[in-house]
């Protein structure tokens, strides 16, 4: 059994869909109730509406793990801008995410998979490409969170011996997908001009598709 936190979230959703395309019984948790198509999938989906995530214990967190053998961990804060962004972000990135993981231990989950991001190794640009060797270098609130989140996550590995599975994607695009890609791509759909031709920028992207067939690849 697979459990995904986040699952009203894009990657979140497409790995509850994955896991069931597969066979799986799923336990899909959520700040959001679960769509009417997927009501009707009871005997291999238990959905988990939590309108706050911060009000269940480590306690509630492992009954919901019961019996579940890997955790996708899709939950997270990502663009905020208020001033106490970085409250919300250690909040939920932070401490949200290691509470889960030893909640995990503690259920008997053998394997936690954690969706951070690229932008730990920062926004700056570069002409060096990034490999898994590369320095991190946080330089936003949201970045900084997934980094000291990961770090907990080290933590639970080496003194819980829980299997940690981290992914860094950069920007996901899909059918759907939130976010500037999706913004772009109305704009050009409407036809309107757009200064491309001076523009001379190079960005990573990765397709939703290929995102999880890679974190399903792991369990």
């Amino acid at each position: 059994m697979i459990a995904v936190t986040g699952a009203s979230g894009y990657v979140g959703a497409h790995c509850v869909a994955e896991a069931m395309k597969r066979g799986e019984r799923v336990v899909a948790v959520s700040t959001q109730p679960a769509k009417a198509a997927l009501l009707s999938k009871r005997d291999q989906l238990i959905w988990h509406f939590v309108s706050d995530y911060h009000a269940l214990n480590e306690g509630d967190w492992s009954q919901r793990f019961a019996g579940v053998k890997t955790v996708i961990h899709c939950a997270a804060r990502v663009h905020q801008t208020s001033p106490e962004s970085a409250q919300h972000m250690q909040r939920d990135n932070v401490v949200l995410t290691d509470l889960i993981a030893r909640a995990a231990v503690a259920a008997g989950v053998e394997q936690f998979i954690f969706l951070s991001s690229a932008a730990v190794y920062g926004d700056a640009p570069t002409r060096t490409a990034i490999s898994l060797n590369a320095p991190l270098n946080g330089r936003t609130a949201y970045s900084l969170s997934k980094i000291e989140a990961e770090q907990k996550l080290a933590e639970c590995a080496n003194s819980l011996g829980i299997g940690i599975d981290i992914f860094r994607p950069p920007v996901v695009y899909g059918v759907g997908a939130p976010g500037n890609l999706s913004r772009l791509a109305r704009m050009v759909a409407h036809g309107w001009p757009l200064p491309f031709g001076a523009i001379h920028n190079r960005r990573s992207v990765v397709s939703i598709r290929t995102l999880v067939a890679s974190i399903f690849w792991r369990i």
